[in-house]
């Protein structure tokens, strides 16, 4: 569930005497483009925030430890890198007090690391506007102890010890790529002076997730998500059929998806997944549902899985639509 912003100086054990700095702290820029009213979105503090960290990461290692430059060099990367920045801001569930826009919230935004650790960098920057270097110093250090991450970043490692050779000459290229956008999977290769070296492949998170076919489903959505799933996959012609009493007739169904009853289901859906920070998609969709697919759009289903026949006419329909939320 999502945490008003004003409630993370608790966890913070600060007060702002600005306040609106941490909220700005908080927006990210999909909730700024989704506001009718001018909002200030968090990118500019990221940026300062991103400079004082390095600057009480680097005075820290270089009092606390006598190792030479390049191991100094390798241990502040490591610390002010996107995995570790996410590690701490997860310590204090930051994602679960950003100010994301209604597609992002849906898509996993509270938990992407990319979205989280750029908050957490904006914090520091509004600490530090607030308060001065000791209030993002404060704030920095319980993070940070040496050698907490140093040690995870390999591919330093690996240059040091190839650029022992000076005629070593090492490439990285990304070669495979699956999976949607909010969940991709890379695949990358490096290389020495053409010699593949090594192939590692990324992989996420394993996603739980529910088929929504029947009324009972929808109506305990939320106990799901309580439960752990993640995603959500809701069969909109099945759950129209069991919803409407209609499982002999499934034309009759098909005529009926933008019914009442069963958008209101739809609905209750985007709710719960709006406050577990889970997704939802439509799936199974025929060629004759196409055209009620408008009805989910403002609903604020984004992603869709259909039978290939209807694929473009479905494409079709969506680029043609005006996507306001």
């Amino acid at each position: 569930m999502a945490h008003k912003p004003e409630e993370l100086q608790e966890v913070l054990h600060y007060t702002f005497k600005n306040p609106a700095l941490l909220r700005i702290a908080l927006t990210h820029t999909s909730y700024a483009n989704e506001s009718k009213v001018a909002t200030t979105h968090n990118e500019r503090l990221e940026f300062l925030g991103d400079s004082v960290l390095s600057v009480v990461v680097a005075d820290y290692l270089f009092h606390q430890s006598g190792r030479p430059e390049g191991e100094l060099t390798r241990m502040r990367a490591s610390l002010v890198s996107e995995d570790a920045l996410f590690q701490f801001a997860q310590e204090i569930q930051l994602g679960e007090y950003l100010r994301l826009g209604h597609g992002e919230d849906l898509g996993g935004g509270r938990s992407r690391p990319s979205v989280v650790s750029d908050a957490f960098e904006a914090v520091i920057a509004a600490l530090y506007l607030d308060g001065g270097m000791e209030a993002a110093r404060n704030f920095i250090l319980p993070f940070i102890t040496e050698g907490k991450t140093a040690e995870d970043d390999y591919k330093t490692r690996l240059q040091e010890v190839v650029q022992q050779d000076p005629s070593a000459v090492l490439k990285y290229e990304v070669t495979g790529e699956t999976g949607p956008d909010h969940n991709k999977q890379f695949t990358v290769c490096v290389w020495r002076n053409g010699e593949l070296l090594a192939e590692g492949r990324e992989t996420g998170p394993m996603m739980l997730g529910c088929v929504v076919d029947m009324p009972s489903a929808a109506v305990m959505a939320g106990d799901m998500m309580e439960h752990g799933a993640q995603l959500m996959a809701v069969d909109i012609e099945d759950l129209t059929s069991y919803t409407l009493g209609l499982v002999q007739n499934p034309t009759a169904a098909v005529n009926q998806l933008t019914n009442p009853a069963v958008l209101r289901l739809v609905s209750g859906i985007l709710e719960q997944a709006q406050e577990h920070g889970a997704q939802v998609y439509l799936c199974g969709i025929t060629v004759a549902a196409v055209d009620a697919m408008p009805a989910y759009l403002k609903l604020g289903i984004r992603t869709f899985s259909a039978e290939p026949a209807a694929l473009l006419p479905l494409k079709k329909l969506l680029m043609e639509q005006e996507l306001t939320q």
